[in-house]
């Protein structure tokens, strides 16, 4: 595919726009996760400390609210252990707790009870003095008004989620518990479940590109179509018109223009054919009357030399412009009307024959020698027999034109793959390679120093690549100055 299309840039475009959807709508199920499971773990946190905390009430209701009670309980809960003179009236409720205790799996977690909110009073066997410091400085951000604070702490490659809340005990005994848990779980949940949403997002993206390539195609279509349609049309056929039932209706907005467009076209070269054709037989009309007026009075009424070599003169231009206006005519009956051929199969062969009859009269007066070379095996072709006799006439003019005197033309006939290959070669003053490309231009000559122009209109070998163009033929020409040209023409046989 390539990059500077339409077709691709749609499909870019398509996949963009579906990987930015992607991305922001797994972004907002993460977020939304992440801060839900977070919400749910703070939640049992707090659920954690609440027991710890009524647990801590259980054995003081017990065991009374003085100094020695409190560390007691307090080490005991987070189970540090330790002795206490009425323990024995304690063993119901430390089996109970113990129960919770592996219940709410606190040998995991990291907890403190603080005292003022610097003095350390009892912590978890697996507190060290590094975490004990985080702990206490996160104390400074909670407020005298604040019953619980919950943070984030992170120990060398440890996170800790940890809860902060101040109770009291008895009437004046204020304490602060602190709770830490590692919320790995949910960071290891979290990791996977964006492992596994990004994983399918470049397959996804990768398919919807095709997807969008698909989609592009169906949409260009109809483009695809005008543009065939545009290069097909030519200035001998403007009917070609491009449907528009199955298109979009922007896509049949652009298609009625151009239709439009072709239509205007049309008729426009119409008009100027038709322009054309009146424009020559208004200037062919009296042009041929002058031409029989001074015919007549070279013959009859002249006898001053003088005057009838002007005549001359102007008799041959008349000439001239007929002939140039006939060409115009044919030119343009082909160009804009192909129709007027009246197509039949005949024998070429044959006909390539007559040809040489009458090329071999116009070499006379210039003493030049046609060789005539004939296919040796029978060659039918389709076409219309009188434009192609003008157009090997055109050729094997020039090329006695621009032969020297008792130089030699030849004419050879072939089949090639069901072609005819005729080639017109003369042993004149050549072509020079620049002016090669620009010898079937309208009313181009060839001007070759030291060498005076023959007469001419310019439109013979014009009418030569229109005549085989319509019959579907070719035309190639090769010269080398002061050796000669070849030109070759070839048609397709039936």
């Amino acid at each position: 595919m390539k990059f500077n299309t339409i077709r691709f840039k749609i499909s870019v475009l398509y996949t963009t726009i579906l990987g930015v959807f992607l991305i922001v709508y797994t972004s907002v199920l993460y977020i939304t996760l992440y801060f839900n499971l977070y919400v749910a773990f703070d939640e049992r946190l707090s659920d954690k400390t609440q027991k710890i905390l009524n647990a801590v009430d259980s054995y003081l209701s017990v065991l009374g609210n003085d100094e020695q009670s409190v560390f007691f309980t307090f080490r005991n809960i987070i189970g540090v252990g330790g002795s206490y003179r009425t323990q024995s009236t304690l063993k119901a409720l430390e089996d109970m707790w113990a129960k919770n205790y592996v219940t709410l799996r606190l040998d995991t977690d990291y907890i403190t009870f603080v005292r003022n909110s610097d003095e350390v009073i009892v912590q978890s066997a697996n507190m060290d003095k590094e975490i004990q410091t985080l702990f206490l400085k996160e104390l400074n951000d909670i407020d005298n008004h604040d019953e619980e604070h919950v943070s984030t702490l992170r120990f060398k490659n440890v996170y800790l989620r940890v809860l902060s809340r101040r109770f009291t005990v008895g009437d004046d005994g204020t304490f602060i518990i602190q709770v830490g848990t590692s919320p790995e779980r949910i960071r290891q949940l979290m990791k996977q479940r964006l492992y596994y949403r990004l994983l399918p997002i470049p397959i996804i993206l990768l398919v919807g590109f095709f997807i969008g390539n698909l989609f592009a195609e169906r949409i260009l279509r109809p483009m695809r179509k005008l543009t065939k349609t545009a290069q097909a049309i030519t200035h001998e056929d403007l009917s070609a018109r491009i449907q528009t039932e199955h298109a979009d209706r922007e896509m049949q907005e652009l298609i009625n223009a151009f239709n439009s467009m072709i239509e205007r076209l049309e008729k426009s070269f119409k008009y100027v054919a038709d322009l054309s054709s009146h424009i020559a037989h208004e200037l062919k009309s009296p042009l041929a009357i002058m031409r029989g007026e001074i015919e007549i009075a070279l013959t009859e009424r002249m006898h001053n030399p003088e005057d009838k070599r002007v005549m001359a003169i102007v008799l041959d231009e008349i000439k001239r412009m007929l002939k140039i206006i006939d060409d115009l005519l044919l030119l343009t009956r082909l160009d804009y009307r192909p129709e007027i051929l009246n197509c039949m199969r005949f024998d070429f062969r044959a006909f390539m024959a007559q040809l040489y009859e009458r090329s071999k009269i116009m070499a006379l007066p210039r003493k030049i020698t046609i060789v005539f070379d004939n296919a040796p095996a029978p060659l039918t072709i389709n076409g219309e027999p009188l434009h192609l006799r003008r157009l090997f006439l055109n050729l094997i003019d020039n090329a006695i034109k621009f032969t020297p005197h008792e130089g030699t033309v030849t004419i050879k006939v072939s089949g090639d793959n069901g072609r005819a290959v005729i080639s017109v070669s003369d042993t004149g003053i050549g072509i020079a390679e620049k002016d090669l490309p620009k010898i079937f231009d309208k009313f181009y000559r060839v001007m070759t120093p030291g060498v005076s122009p023959e007469p001419g209109s310019g439109l013979g070998l014009t009418i030569v690549t229109v005549v085989a163009a319509i019959h579907k033929g070719t035309v190639e020409v090769r010269s080398v100055l002061g050796r000669g040209t070849t030109f070759t023409v070839t048609l397709p046989c039936v």
